[in-house]
């Protein structure tokens, strides 16, 4: 799994881990196609958008999804 980590003067982007679609699938064990249902249910937060064709998830978000997701159902 290729993460790339956001490098920026803005303290509250340092160390930020964004995943792809691919690497999100990968990390849940899921198809590509199942991450945009999950984000449709509001399972999942949707992805960035740092360009035009560019979308990315937080890694932090998506550990807070999960979390809560564990949470709800305990």
């Amino acid at each position: 799994m290729t993460m790339a980590t956001v490098s920026t003067t803005d303290p509250a982007l340092a160390g930020v881990r964004l995943l792809s679609i691919r690497d999100v699938a990968a990390l849940l064990a899921v198809h590509p196609r199942t991450i945009w249902r999950l984000v449709a249910t509001g399972v999942l937060p949707p992805p960035v958008r740092l360009g035009r064709r560019t979308l990315r998830w937080r890694l932090s978000d998506i550990e807070r999804a999960l979390q809560a997701q564990q949470g709800w159902k305990s």
